[in-house]
């Protein structure tokens, strides 16, 4: 019996965890709609700031809500809601005076 052997390598791949997760509440007329909640996971802080950002610009209606938070810790990171003018009031944690 000829079994071809391949070489594999034994060092498992570095996976970034995904600490930093982005959960969208939705301001939907149904009630069953507003149960939805979108959650997205990402690796590091710049990608989920600018994600999300562009998330509710291109998908977000009037009175929806994001916000983003750390996995591990369980902190709110900021939060990112559309006015009923359509602008975005961001407010991230570390933009305020009070954080210790």
């Amino acid at each position: 019996m000829n079994a071809r052997l391949k070489l594999v390598s034994n060092q498992a791949l570095a996976v970034k965890e995904r600490n930093f997760v982005g959960v969208a509440h939705r301001a939907a007329q149904q009630t069953s709609d507003r149960k939805r909640n979108l959650t997205r996971r990402y690796a590091t802080l710049d990608n989920a700031v600018v994600r999300l950002t562009e998330f509710m610009v291109r998908n977000g209606y009037v009175g929806d809500v994001c916000e983003l938070y750390h996995h591990i810790t369980g902190r709110q990171l900021g939060t990112i809601k559309i006015t009923a003018k359509g602008h975005l009031k961001i407010n991230w944690e570390w933009e305020n005076n009070n954080v210790q």
